[in-house]
């Protein structure tokens, strides 16, 4: 979200970051403070997939409907595991990614737009309807879908949704936070790791960030899959304000991310891979 939000701002729209906390969270009050009087939208994601934190976006959307503004959401983090209702939470526009909690292949995506809302086609090109037109339909979603869709990627996002309806979102989030709390539990009072994120908050999702002491990310990484066979992710995450906040730009982070398919044997195991890993950085 955040470089069509900077190529905005190189366009000459003002741009407010609002900064988080020391947990890595941002306050609703913080967000309204920053309101002003030429704002015409709040842009937020609603779970870091980072931290695992999760804005209250009820609250937001007051505050946006009492100074009129836009509400747009990036759900890719929360989408198939937190039920959203967008009408009556009020949000303009919420867009996913498809291949996430939503359970999707890779390729795909959402964006659900409330009545009223009609965003400028980013792409033109054929669309199979109007042809003779020299510009893009004037109606949803064919103004916004220019070329050939990716038919069999949409097939299997619509299968996954199908599943996550059969399952449950509410039983899915109930037993993947389960294991992501086994395994903070498992592993918080390991002298050398470092954790990251708001672990006393009432809904999170089920990530959990670290580092082993000063290690490389990317070190720790890479150790937890050739000796162990457990698959993480380092780096930045594509959230470069979040290690802003926690001051790991160059080490970067290590995230676990826990699934419903996972067992509270695999959380063990990658505690246990945890402890051996530390104590060999002594």
């Amino acid at each position: 979200m955040l470089r069509p939000l900077y190529l905005m701002e190189e366009r000459g729209v003002h741009l407010t970051v609002v900064p988080a906390d020391a947990k890595g969270c941002i306050g609703v009050s913080q967000i309204e403070a920053a309101v002003r009087t030429e704002t015409k939208a709040v842009v937020l994601t609603h779970a870091s997939n980072v931290t695992g934190n999760v804005l209250d976006i009820e609250a937001v959307s007051k505050i946006c409907s009492k100074h009129n503004l836009l509400f747009i959401v990036d759900a890719s983090q929360s989408a198939g595991i937190i039920p959203i209702n967008m009408q009556k939470i009020g949000i303009s526009a919420l867009c996913c990614s498809g291949h996430k909690s939503l359970l999707g292949p890779q390729g795909t995506g959402v964006l659900c737009l409330a009545d009223g809302v009609f965003p400028a086609a980013l792409k033109l090109g054929g669309t199979g309807v109007d042809s003779f037109s020299r510009i893009m339909p004037k109606f949803l979603p064919a103004a916004l879908e220019a070329g050939t869709l990716n038919t069999h990627g949409l097939a299997g996002l619509l299968a996954a949704c199908n599943y996550l309806k059969t399952y449950g979102q509410l039983k899915i989030l109930k037993e993947a936070t389960e294991l992501a709390k086994l395994f903070e539990e498992g592993i918080k009072n390991i002298p050398g790791i470092n954790l990251y994120g708001d672990f006393e908050a009432a809904l999170r999702t089920p990530v959990v960030a670290l580092n082993v002491r000063d290690i490389d990310s990317g070190e720790i990484t890479d150790e937890l899959f050739q000796r162990f066979g457990i698959a993480t992710r380092a780096g930045a995450h594509c959230a470069p304000e979040v290690h802003r906040t926690f001051g790991t730009e160059e080490q970067g982070m290590v995230r676990f991310s826990f699934s419903h398919f996972n067992t509270k044997n695999e959380v063990k195991e990658a505690i246990t891979a945890l402890k051996i890993l530390e104590e060999e950085s002594r």
